[in-house]
């Protein structure tokens, strides 16, 4: 185990707060890796983050169950390191990303204003728009 679960918590909601004081934010759980044991406790530890979410109201993707599912995944994490896989896997979590209202609201909430071209070339250079997106795929490590 990397980080215990109740750190991982108290992490992920401090980095949280601190994303939702300064941008739309949102979060995507942890994935599974195959392992009948350890995916245990990453199902657990995805159903915390997804009450941790709700109670911050933080829009929260629970991927675990739909990228377990995938056979595609179970193959490249057998066939690479035991945890990443390869493109095909993440194909997978890109498509269920996707597709969830939560990332769509997020795009929304993130795009800037559009510019007509006349407008554009008036600023110049242009204007850079910092965006956030908190993203927790995986163990959020301790913040020492």
């Amino acid at each position: 185990m990397r980080v215990a679960p109740g750190r991982a918590l108290t992490n992920a909601e401090a980095i949280l707060t601190a994303a939702v004081a300064w941008r739309p934010t949102l979060m995507v759980g942890p994935l599974p890796i195959c392992d009948i044991a350890v995916d245990r406790r990453i199902r657990h530890l995805s159903d915390d983050f997804a009450s941790l979410c709700a109670g911050l109201r933080v829009p929260y993707l629970d991927v675990f169950d739909l990228v377990a599912a995938s056979d595609i995944w179970a193959r490249e994490i057998a066939a690479g390191d035991a945890v990443h896989p390869n493109e095909g896997g993440y194909a997978v979590i890109g498509d269920v990303v996707e597709n969830w209202a939560g990332w769509r609201a997020w795009i929304e909430l993130s795009t800037p204003p559009r510019r007509s071209t006349g407008q554009a070339a008036m600023a110049g250079m242009g204007h850079f728009y910092p965006y956030a997106m908190s993203s927790a795929i995986g163990w959020i490590a301790p913040m020492d």
